[in-house]
């Protein structure tokens, strides 16, 4: 979803309608999914019902971390507190949860091959901008507009 919500692919609207249905409401459920609101709400709500191994989004138990250390004092009356020092736990607990899991699974040959050993340098974010302008350039009206 990140490779997809950047400004050169946002901006092709009429590519974007051109999608077929099954791959809109694809997208629309991952958008849903991984919306920002109430921190991560759906998120963090379908990671705690997968059973790991899974690939968690790590900046999320990162700003939680941020969050304890930032908004919690390292002693109370002189003391340590033991508190903010168990959330961190308990936080960096998650995280190692799904770093020790292990994956298991049978390589997929084309994808081993086609995607991964073949892959060619990724293009730079003012390529690919102007890569959407020649798709789609600045003030098309319409698809037949298109090139």
């Amino acid at each position: 979803l990140g490779a997809i919500n950047n400004s050169a692919l946002l901006r092709l609207k009429f590519t974007r309608a051109g999608l077929s249905r099954n791959n809109k409401r694809v997208l629309a459920e991952l958008e849903e999914l991984l919306s920002p609101d109430s921190a991560y709400k759906a998120y963090q709500a379908y990671l705690a019902k997968v059973d790991p191994p899974a690939i968690p989004i790590l900046s999320l138990p990162l700003q939680d971390l941020t969050m304890v250390d930032e908004g919690n004092e390292d002693y109370i009356k002189g003391l340590i507190n033991f508190g903010k020092r168990g959330m961190e736990v308990a936080l960096i607990a998650k995280i190692a949860l799904y770093q020790n899991s292990d994956y298991l699974f049978e390589t997929e040959e084309f994808l081993a091959s086609a995607l991964l050993k073949d892959c060619k340098p990724s293009v730079d974010e003012r390529t690919m901008y102007a890569m959407s302008l020649e798709r789609e350039p600045r003030g098309t009206e319409s698809k037949s507009q298109l090139k």
